[in-house]
């Protein structure tokens, strides 16, 4: 049914909202079961990196080179029905594996190879990154130069998405990851869909509630590019600002320039709100994004310095890179 890395070039990446679990026997059993195949000919599993509800993480070595990867294992049982479509080489996949072996962007993570056993997806990605954005927000203070850097890439990898009739449908802090030159890559493609046909809408939502527009949140059918651009400015406000504006029970609402918790530049606040605006016909395009003052700032990225900023900080995080 599903190819190696010949069928699957230059893609990106899955899903999973992550919890960090010791492994029962039940884990155990999973894992046998997960492994099995032709993967376990080719690769050695390693550490846990994170489990949920489709499945589990773990970092692995291709045996014959012994270069790392991240694997996601995703029980098939557990997978929504309109998670699946239908490929004309690779038949019934998940729709991630689909859109990850189409894509190919400096800014999405690389899917490798994917294969399957009788209960199984196996995905392998790349090793990137040293840490999650929101680990990297939590350890270290982020100014305007540097958030723009971080936040630009991510915009970058959206762009490339949308402009390729895909949307991600869960952007956020968690689901991007940074490595030692401050390079961004966007992970988690387990929401991900095809746009659908001109002037059809989604009817169920996929993500993660903090990031929801207020249309979807109201129970609105949305076309998909304006919840990803809802989410972009939810995330923008978390880079800056350290913490989320919205949380589950105050659900998302028209932010003011008085609830912003320290004065920022006017050009970032035009940028903040045009991305949070409560009307999706007014809400930014990603034309308006890609032109905005605040994103074109030139950036000297020789101020910042890995090992300075973050040193031991990243040995204390639980979890440096889950890639899914």
């Amino acid at each position: 049914m599903i190819a190696d890395q010949a069928a699957l070039n230059q893609s990106c990446n899955a899903s999973l909202n992550i919890s960090h679990n010791a492994a029962s026997d039940e884990d155990r059993l999973d894992l046998e079961s997960a492994i099995a195949g032709k993967f376990t000919t080719k690769y050695v599993v390693g550490e846990a990196l994170g489990q949920g509800s489709f499945g589990f993480v773990r970092r692995a070595k291709r045996k014959h080179s012994q270069t790392t990867c991240v694997v996601k294992f995703i029980k098939k049982s557990k997978m929504f029905e309109d998670s699946w479509t239908y490929h004309e080489v690779f038949k019934k996949v998940p729709l991630e594996v689909a859109i990850l072996s189409t894509v190919s962007c400096d800014h999405i993570i690389k899917l490798l190879a994917v294969y399957e056993n009788q209960h199984f997806i196996q995905m392998v990605m790349e090793d990137f990154g040293e840490i999650d954005l929101f680990d990297f927000i939590d350890l270290v203070p982020i100014d305007e130069p540097l958030a723009c850097h971080l936040f630009k890439q991510i915009v970058q990898a959206v762009d490339y998405l949308h402009s390729n009739s895909i949307v991600h449908r869960d952007i956020k802090d968690e689901n991007v990851v940074v490595n030692k030159s401050f390079h961004c890559k966007l992970i988690d493609f387990g929401s991900a869909s095809y746009m659908l046909p001109s002037g059809v809408k989604f009817t169920k939502f996929r993500g993660t509630r903090e990031y929801c527009s207020p249309e979807v949140h109201n129970g609105e059918g949305y076309y998909g590019p304006e919840l990803d651009i809802w989410a972009l400015g939810v995330t923008l406000f978390t880079i800056v600002f350290q913490e989320n504006p919205f949380t589950v029970e105050s659900g998302p609402y028209e932010l003011t320039a008085s609830e912003l918790p320290y004065p920022i530049s006017e050009d970032l606040a035009t940028l903040l709100f045009g991305l949070l605006q409560v009307n999706p016909r007014q809400r930014y395009s990603m034309q308006e994004i890609n032109t905005s003052e605040w994103l074109l700032q030139e950036v000297d990225m020789s101020c910042y310095n890995w090992e300075e900023m973050l040193g031991a900080k990243v040995d204390e995080v639980d979890v440096v890179n889950l890639t899914c």
